[in-house]
């Protein structure tokens, strides 16, 4: 069996005397302690703040690409219309389907003139067409 020693009922405990050396150190730690976890505290708090202010602009960043994304593949959706809009055969059949046009019977093609050619120049106009006398 084991004996527990229980104190009698007038006698007491005496507490253990603290030397002076043995208060200071455990005053000493204290006060370096404190300091230290104050710090320790502090550079937490900053990074976890750090790290907020990093996911939220990597949201922002995530969210401008997603738009991005979006107004390239809308870009490419404009661009195939536009070139279906603008085809010579779409045109035909417009002028003719819906504005009643008829194409002509003959082409007649203008030739080129170079200004001051004297083989193929063209005189001026007579009468003048831009005065007012009408001569």
């Amino acid at each position: 069996m084991t004996a527990i020693h229980w104190p009698l009922w007038g006698e007491t405990t005496k507490p253990k005397k603290k030397t002076g050396a043995t208060s200071l150190s455990g005053l000493k730690k204290a006060n370096v302690l404190v300091p230290l976890s104050l710090i320790i505290f502090t550079v937490v708090i900053a990074v976890v703040g750090f790290q907020n202010l990093l996911i939220r602009e990597q949201y922002g960043i995530d969210k401008l690409d997603e738009r991005l994304q979006f107004a390239i593949e809308r870009e490419q959706v404009l661009r195939s219309e536009v070139a279906r809009l603008e085809s010579p055969d779409r045109i035909l059949s417009e002028a003719q389907g819906r504005l009643g046009m008829v194409p002509p019977p003959a082409r007649i093609y203008l030739s080129a003139v170079i200004p001051g050619d004297p083989i193929e120049s063209v005189p001026p106009p007579r009468p003048n067409p831009f005065s007012r006398s009408g001569r």
